[in-house]
C-alpha cells in the first residue's frame, strides 16, 4: 500500500511540474540577439498572468482577447495547433502565430495550422555586436527537420509584413518542406512569393483538368499536362499538344489541361526551380491575366466522354483555373466539342514523315504520324 501510494505522489509531482514551462530551456537562442530568449520577451506578460502553457504550446492572452502561439516544445515532432483552448475555465480561440513561435524547433517535422489563425508574424531584431542592422525571420527558423505543414489558415493571406517579397513568411524553410493547402482554396496571393505550396487541382468526370499559377509548379505522379494550340470557335474543334509529364516544371503563368485519375484532386507544389516545360502557342489562360478584358471566356466542363470539352462561362473564374478566350462575342449555347487533333510533344523520335515522305523527327508544322496528318506547333 505504502509503494502505490509513493508512486502515486511521484506521479502527481512529474505531472505537475510538466505542465509548468520552463521558458530558458525551450526557447534558447543561439546568437545573443537582444539578450534573445524566451523570458526577455514574455517574463512581463508572464508576471501579468498573460502567458501559460498547455502542452505543446505557450499561448499569450492579446489585447483582443484571443491566443497568440508564441512559443513551443523544442522537443516535440509533430504539433497541431488548436483552434480553441480552455484555461482557467474560458475558452479562447486562437488567431495569431508571432515571428518567434517555432524557431529553432529542430525536432519538430509536422506542423497543422487551423483556419482560426489570421496573421502570421515575422520578427524584426538587431545584432547588437556586430551591429549590422536590423534583419527580419520567420516562425520557422531552423526548423530544420520540418518536412510538412498543414495549413488551413486561408486568411492569414490577407495579412503580411512590408518586405514580403524579400523576407516573407516561408523564406527560412528548407526545399524539402512541403505546405499542404485545403482542396478548393485560393492561396493566389502566397503563390508567387512561396516555394513548396502545394495546391490543389481538380480533375474532373472527362479524366481533365485545368492549372494556371503565378509561380513555377512541379507536375504531380500520374500526371500529364497539354496546350491548347488551335481553337476554331465555328466548328467547336480544339487542337492539343502534350507537353510534360510527372515531375516536370510548368513556367509561371501558364495555363495547360491536365489529364489524370477523374474526379479527385493532384497537387502541383511550386518551386524556384527553372520551368523544363516548354509552351509555345498555347491559347489557355489563367483567372489573373482575365480580370480586364472583355469578350467570351470557356472553361472545362464537367461531362462523361474522356475528351476535353470548353462551354460558355459566366460569373468568377476560380484560382488556379485556365480558360479559353476570345473578344469577339459568343453564343451563349457554344461548347468546344471536339479535338481536331492531339500531339505529344514531349516525344522526339516519333516516327514521322513530312509530305515528301521522307522519315523525320516530329517537327513543327504538319507531320505525317500513323498514316494521319498532325499539325504540330
Amino acid at each position: 500500500m505504502r509503494k502505490l501510494l509513493l508512486f502515486c505522489v511521484l506521479c502527481t509531482a512529474a505531472l505537475t511540474a510538466s505542465a509548468e514551462y520552463n521558458f530558458d530551456k525551450y526557447w534558447s537562442t543561439p546568437q545573443n540577439i537582444f539578450n534573445n530568449n524566451f523570458s526577455y520577451f514574455y517574463k512581463q506578460d508572464k508576471l501579468d498572468g498573460k502567458v501559460f502553457y498547455d502542452y505543446p504550446l505557450v499561448y499569450k492572452i492579446n489585447e483582443a482577447g484571443s491566443l497568440d502561439v508564441v512559443g513551443a516544445d523544442i522537443e516535440e515532432a509533430i504539433i497541431n495547433i488548436p483552434s480553441t483552448v480552455t484555461h482557467e475555465g474560458k475558452t479562447y480561440t486562437v488567431t495569431s502565430i508571432s515571428g518567434l513561435a517555432f524557431q529553432h524547433c529542430t525536432a519538430l517535422t509536422t506542423l497543422t495550422i487551423p483556419s482560426t489563425v489570421n496573421y502570421i508574424y515575422s520578427v524584426r531584431s538587431r545584432i547588437k555586436i556586430k551591429n549590422t542592422g536590423f534583419f527580419r525571420s520567420g516562425p520557422f527558423k531552423d526548423c530544420e527537420n520540418l518536412t510538412t505543414i498543414n495549413n488551413n489558415a486561408v486568411s492569414a493571406q490577407d495579412f503580411w509584413t512590408d518586405d514580403q517579397k524579400t523576407n516573407n513568411l516561408f523564406l527560412n524553410l528548407s526545399e524539402k518542406t512541403i505546405i499542404n493547402t485545403p482542396a478548393s482554396s485560393d492561396y493566389s496571393k502566397w503563390e508567387p512569393l512561396v516555394n513548396g505550396l502545394a495546391l490543389n487541382a481538380y480533375i474532373n468526370n472527362s479524366t481533365y483538368g485545368t492549372w494556371y499559377c503565378q509561380k513555377n509548379t512541379i507536375v504531380p505522379e500520374n500526371v500529364e499536362v497539354y496546350a491548347v494550340n488551335e481553337v476554331n470557335f465555328a466548328t467547336g474543334e480544339i487542337s492539343i499538344s502534350k507537353i510534360g509529364e510527372s515531375g516536370d516544371i510548368i513556367p509561371a503563368n501558364t495555363g495547360v489541361l491536365v489529364k489524370g485519375k477523374k474526379n479527385g484532386y493532384v497537387k502541383f507544389i511550386t518551386t524556384a526551380k527553372e520551368a523544363t516545360v516548354n509552351v509555345e502557342n498555347n491559347l489557355l489562360v489563367g483567372a489573373s491575366s482575365l480580370s480586364e478584358e472583355s469578350g467570351s471566356v470557356f472553361a472545362l466542363a464537367d461531362q462523361n466522354e474522356e475528351s476535353p470539352v470548353f462551354q460558355l462561362q459566366s460569373g468568377k473564374m476560380s484560382a488556379n483555373s485556365a480558360f479559353l478566350h476570345t473578344t469577339g462575342k459568343a453564343n451563349g449555347t457554344i461548347g468546344l466539342t471536339g479535338i481536331q487533333s492531339v500531339t505529344d510533344n514531349t516525344t522526339t523520335n516519333q516516327n514521322a514523315y513530312d509530305l515528301q515522305g521522307r522519315r523525320v523527327k516530329t517537327q513543327k508544322g504538319i507531320n505525317i504520324v500513323s498514316g494521319k496528318k498532325v499539325y504540330n506547333k
